[in-house]
């Protein structure tokens, strides 16, 4: 007789029970999410939950997996893209708060506008270098004002796509434009586009970043995810994105103050992987992280070389508005004084000329019809500190300072200091320093100035700058500035007597100094067609051509056959067409002297 005893599974046995169990539990858990996925993809599967997001993720990458190695790629990324629906949605509208209102001008509480109401379309054109830019920004909108509407023009529906010129496909674009322009708000309407569906949608995500919020990460370590995470709370949800098409918008690269070393930093290409922040830029912007990724860079044109050129794709500039497009911002803005705004911008040359930068049509203008008579200055002081605090020059102090300052040594300190600028960076501010001299800005400031002008200052001011307009050494392009200063202080007493008198002196040949720059200035204010030049029509002179350099150089074609031209008049436009960007195309010099000057 035999007896049976029950007894402890050994260890071997215990461990196939396990392993019996968990594959059962195993099959059921990839059973049922492969069933989420399909009905995911069948579009009658309702959002995932957090959690049930969590659950499914490994399985969703090993699904995707096996799909692709049943060459299934098209319904692998079909499956990617509706997987990803909820959090892009949530993206979406965390971009839509933060977009769809707009502080104009100086942040004020409670003063936001609906983005969508007040955009107006700005004028971008394609092409142009990525190297650094001297020529000062004011002088740069002084010579964009003058510019034909130029046939390259894009619009932000097409940034990213291929160009017919170059079928090479679009990675990186690097969008220059001045303080002010425009820049900031048209990345804030494209991401507002996106995020609304209005545009743009074939970009699954879309992440902004301004330079200003990088900078306070310089010494923290993040991952390019965490870095997501950290920004953009919605990404929590976001398991990978290395097979989305995903756009990196970075905003100011002008104000970007992390070490963006492309020659020494480390390659990285993980998004896991933590690096400091300059690191992820650098590794994103060589396309060594995220290759597939497109990046937006904007910045002010002095900044943008610090992109190597092999990195970008194509270079773009937001030259701020058109007439046209000025006037339709005018109409939005000032609905019932849209038409006396306009007219009184058309008709000072200065306030024309800075109209075409968005920010100085803002807060500025609602004041600026208020005073009695032309109120030349009134939308510069606010808008304009930007441009000039860079300048690190304080033009405001006299050389003598005292508890008393005397306003003419103050103005004329002022005159001087604007004269000696290498560069003419202190120009236009010195043009809106002497308009606020007036008795009728003065009303408008109520006394915050310190030093304030009167008539008999003005006067003597007037006269302090008549002189300078006479002496040896003086550039084309200062006198020039000089008349602008003149029309500040409301005297155009030498732009009268030269339109009075223009005949008898180029017949003459008697013009001085002053009055070749009132020529010049009289016709860059002019609304004629400078698309050609011909020197001879005033005076086919060497002194002429160097009294009218200005217009030469805002000239498509200029003809200077025949004119005298000798080894002085030759060097002074060479060097007046390379200090700064100008129009010339075609330059006629024929039948000149290149020796010693034929002129006394």
């Amino acid at each position: 007789m035999s007896f049976l005893f029950d007894r402890e599974p050994g260890p071997k046995e215990q461990l196939d029970a396990i392993f019996r169990r968990l594959e059962e539990d195993v099959l059921t858990f990839v059973k049922e999410q492969l069933q989420r996925l399909h009905r995911l993809l069948a579009s009658d599967y309702p959002e995932c939950s957090e959690s049930e997001e969590e659950e499914s993720r490994e399985v969703l990458n090993i699904t995707l997996d096996f799909l692709k190695r049943m060459d299934q790629e098209h319904l692998a990324q079909h499956l990617l893209n509706r997987s990803k629906v909820g959090f892009r949605d949530k993206l979406k509208c965390d971009l839509q708060q933060r977009f769809s209102r707009v502080f104009e001008g100086v942040a004020k509480a409670g003063d936001s506008a609906p983005l969508t109401q007040i955009y107006t379309e700005l004028y971008i054109t394609e092409g142009g270098a990525s190297e650094v830019n001297q020529e000062h920004e004011v002088r740069h909108v002084e010579t964009v004002s003058r510019r034909p509407a130029a046939p390259e023009t894009i619009t932000c529906e097409e940034l990213f796509k291929p160009r017919p010129h170059s079928p090479q496909p679009i990675r990186l674009v690097l969008t220059k434009g001045v303080a002010g322009v425009g820049k900031t708000v048209l990345t804030q309407k494209f991401g507002l586009d996106w995020a609304e569906g209005r545009a743009h949608q074939d970009l699954q995500l879309l992440f902004p970043f301004t330079f200003r919020d990088l900078n306070v990460l310089r010494d923290t370590q993040f991952s390019l995810v965490e870095l997501l995470h950290h920004f953009f709370s919605p990404s929590k949800d976001l398991c990978s994105f290395q097979q989305l098409q995903v756009l990196f918008i970075f905003d100011g690269l002008d104000e970007c103050r992390l070490p963006l070393d492309f020659g020494r930093t480390r390659v990285l290409s993980d998004p896991t992987e933590s690096a400091s922040v300059h690191v992820l830029l650098v590794n994103l912007i060589r396309g060594s992280l995220l290759p597939s990724a497109l990046l937006w860079i904007t910045t002010r044109p002095a900044a943008a070389n610090q992109i190597p050129a092999e990195c970008v794709s194509m270079v773009t500039e937001v030259r701020g508005f058109t007439d046209p497009q000025k006037e339709q911002y005018f109409r939005k803005r000032f609905i019932d004084q849209a038409t006396v705004v306009i007219s009184h911008i058309k008709s000072v040359r200065s306030l024309h000329i800075m109209s075409h930068i968005p920010i100085f049509l803002l807060d500025p203008l609602q004041g600026s019809t208020e005073a009695s008579g032309t109120n030349r200055t009134r939308a510069a002081p606010d808008s304009h500190t930007d441009t000039f605090y860079s300048s690190g020059e304080n033009l405001l102090e006299t050389p003598h300072s005292s508890e008393s300052p005397d306003p003419e040594a103050f103005y004329r300190s002022a005159v001087d200091q604007a004269l000696q600028s290498p560069n003419g960076h202190l120009d236009l501010f010195l043009r809106f320093l002497l308009g606020l001299s007036l008795s009728t800005n003065q009303r408008l400031l109520q006394g915050l100035l310190t030093h304030t002008g009167s008539d008999p200052t003005n006067q003597e001011t007037v006269k302090f700058i008549k002189q300078k307009l006479d002496e040896e050494g003086l550039s084309a392009e200062r006198s020039l500035n000089l008349f602008h200063c003149l029309n500040e202080l409301n005297d155009g007493s030498l732009v009268q007597e030269i339109q009075k008198n223009m005949r008898r002196y180029l017949s003459d040949r008697t013009l001085s100094r002053a009055q070749w720059s009132a020529l010049s200035f009289v016709l860059l204010s002019s609304d004629s067609d400078l698309e050609e030049f011909d020197l001879r029509k005033y005076q086919g002179s060497e002194n002429a051509l160097l009294g009218l350099l200005p217009v030469v150089r805002v000239s498509t074609k200029a003809l200077l056959s025949g004119c005298l031209v000798s080894e002085r008049g030759g060097a002074a436009l060479a060097s007046a067409l390379s200090s700064a960007p100008s129009h010339l195309r075609e330059l006629d010099l024929s039948y000149n002297h290149p020796g010693p000057s034929a002129e006394s």
